[in-house]
């Protein structure tokens, strides 16, 4: 194909593409043209709902001119609407750069973007740090002793049975063992209760691979992540009570509790918390995610290069950094058991 037909034919589709699409009736349509996570598009279609409700106090006011089309959404509405959210919410730029991908997929035209605008519309907000307090060793090792003691609490022929706990006996054991996961790696929650044992296979070797939940879709490349001896007797105690080859998610109970409800997994870990005495702070709250605060906190204050905590947590976009930087799982090994204390055992 010749550059003057592939030109024509570029600009055929973009012709195509612009036609009319009504405001209130394109999700389908828009699902069926992006691919992302469930989770993603529950948030998109959360956010877009949010202006479209804007937009129905807008034609309220202004009957003359109607709101219907994604055509008829200019610029300068564009920017009342974002001065509107910008005083609404803190996350607003996520809002606006949630309405600008679905424009660019719906119409693929970046000269009529209404979008493309920049964050000076919004007043300069305070810098404040992570919602999320880090812990202490001893409040992490509260919190796991805590768990077992509630799954203890679970079994039946335990002397401290207590009927209010047999449901959620496994979860709890499956909580004490992920939270070392979290402990040393900075896990979120997501990542644990996905953790598979296909990814684990290679553990016995030093390392294994895993690829976050959260950027399955925008970042699919797995994260290389050394093997601890803390979590190494995590998983051979845990491949030993399958008897065989094992399969399967790590957290089993984890995972199926994620599943049915995510919100009564959160209440659970919170009750752990609260039993455990830890409590919110100045610094933020004290849920599963302070673990992930913890991680990054001990290695910044140990000195570890920034690369190589972004290498394990998988913050990092690919950048040029990651053209450069090519941290292998022993030397990340090495930071980690410079900066991550043991929470079991004191070597």
């Amino acid at each position: 194909m010749t550059g003057k037909s592939r030109k024509v034919t570029r600009k055929r589709i973009v012709k195509e593409s612009l036609q009319l699409h009504n405001l209130f009736n394109i999700w389908d349509e828009f699902t069926t043209r992006y691919e992302a996570a469930e989770a993603s598009l529950r948030t998109y279609k959360q956010k877009y709902e949010i202006f479209l409700k804007w937009v129905l106090e807008q034609n309220k006011l202004s009957e003359k001119l109607p709101l219907r089309n994604l055509e008829d959404i200019t610029r300068d509405i564009a920017e009342d609407y974002a001065r509107y959210v910008y005083k609404r919410k803190t996350t607003a730029k996520k809002d606006i750069e949630n309405l600008k991908r679905i424009w660019a997929v719906m119409l693929p035209d970046e000269e009529r973007n209404p979008w493309n605008i920049g964050l000076h519309l919004r007043t300069p907000l305070p810098k404040s740090p992570c919602n999320y307090r880090p812990l202490t060793v001893d409040e992490a090792r509260r919190f796991i002793a805590k768990a077992r003691e509630c799954a203890e609490k679970g079994d039946p022929g335990s002397t401290i049975a207590d009927g209010r706990y047999t449901s959620g006996s496994e979860k709890f054991l499956d909580l004490a063992d992920a939270a070392i996961f979290a402990w040393h790696y900075g896990m979120r929650i997501g990542s644990l209760v996905s953790l598979h044992w296909k990814e684990l296979a290679t553990y016995r070797q030093g390392y294994f691979l895993h690829i976050p939940p959260k950027t399955r879709h925008s970042k699919p490349w797995p994260l290389e992540i050394p093997i601890v001896s803390e979590v190494r007797e995590v998983l051979v105690r845990r491949e030993k009570g399958f008897g065989g080859k094992p399969c399967g998610f790590l957290f089993p109970n984890l995972a199926k509790e994620h599943k049915r409800s995510a919100p009564n997994l959160t209440s659970s870990i919170k009750c752990l918390f609260t039993a455990a005495g830890i409590r919110n702070n100045h610094k933020g709250r004290s849920q599963m995610h302070s673990f992930r605060a913890s991680f990054i906190t001990q290695m910044d204050e140990a000195g570890a290069p920034t690369g190589i905590t972004d290498a394990i947590t998988g913050h990092a976009p690919k950048t040029v950094h990651d053209r450069y930087s090519h941290a292998r799982a022993d030397a990340l090994k090495r930071w980690l058991d410079k900066a991550i204390p043991n929470l079991i055992r004191d070597e």
